[in-house]
């Protein structure tokens, strides 16, 4: 197996990948299969999963199983190749990689290790001299038990749209007034609000011209409950793609949907708190 990504843009969303990852588990298969990158991750306390998707003509290289090394988009054998991670260990390495160095990660079939490089290149792939100096990293592999879950697709209550940068600040904001955030949603407005007993109340009123679109079942009125500090990890993404799109269902979980380039996503997936009533 062998990937590359040269592209400033796409190393910052690789690496916050991980970066956000660490804060939901210690470890996590990664998926290799033919046509795309893929991770599924649910945190502890099973009340939330991350799915990313990052398919193979998002990278510079993808080759995955047998096969030379070719461009993204290319042809290629062999099967799925699945590498168990720490989290920690691999956010520690990305985050030593010095500015405008790329990323290959290559794995040899039946080794225990997978290997990390990083350097600068110039536009026909050779070294650049004098650019700083290379790292090269093995990290051990973990034999994790995991089964990936069926999310199925389903239509949603509602849909709003918003910048995502906007949608972290609020998330963070609120979550300096309490645990747990109500959403409720109507047809004219959304209003998110955190409330405890020591710090008082914090709400936002979120009005449809306000928000690059929005969509809600008609005469449907939705009143959910959920945890700030999960929605808080989540807002680490925010800084990967321009829009993040918020769906909520009477009947399922919370999912917050960060689109990428070429039909690449993060999606979050979280419970929503179960009244007492």
């Amino acid at each position: 197996m062998n990937i590359f990504i040269q592209q400033p843009a796409k190393i910052e969303v690789f690496t916050t990948i991980f970066q956000s990852l660490k804060g939901l588990t210690d470890q996590v298969n990664i998926q290799f299969d033919q046509d795309r990158m893929y991770i599924q991750a649910m945190d502890s306390a099973h009340l939330s999963i991350l799915e990313v998707s990052l398919p193979r003509g998002w990278f510079c290289q993808y080759e995955c199983g047998g096969g030379g090394a070719g461009a993204a988009g290319g042809g290629g054998g062999g099967s799925s190749v699945v590498l168990g991670i720490n989290t920690g260990l691999m956010h520690k390495i990305l985050a030593a990689r010095d500015k405008n160095q790329s990323i290959r990660v290559v794995y040899e079939a039946d080794s225990d290790m997978v290997s990390i490089h990083m350097c600068v290149l110039d536009d026909k792939g050779e070294p650049v001299a004098k650019a700083g100096f290379d790292r090269h990293f093995e990290a051990p592999l973990m034999d994790i038990e995991a089964e990936y879950l069926g999310i199925p697709v389903i239509e949603y209550d509602m849909e709003m749209t918003l910048p995502a940068v906007v949608f972290s600040t609020m998330i963070q904001q609120l979550r300096g007034f309490g645990d747990s955030l109500d959403i409720c949603c109507g047809e004219d407005l959304v209003r998110l609000t955190a409330t405890t007993q020591d710090s008082g109340s914090m709400s936002v009123n979120i009005r449809m011209d306000d928000l690059v679109e929005y969509a809600i079942v008609e005469d449907t009125e939705l009143k959910l409950s959920f945890g700030l500090q999960h929605l808080q990890t989540v807002c680490a993404y925010s800084k990967v793609t321009k829009n993040a799109v918020v769906k909520m269902h009477s009947a399922y979980p919370l999912c917050v949907d960060y689109p990428l380039e070429l039909g690449g996503f993060i999606h979050f997936f979280l419970a929503p708190k179960i009244s007492e009533e």
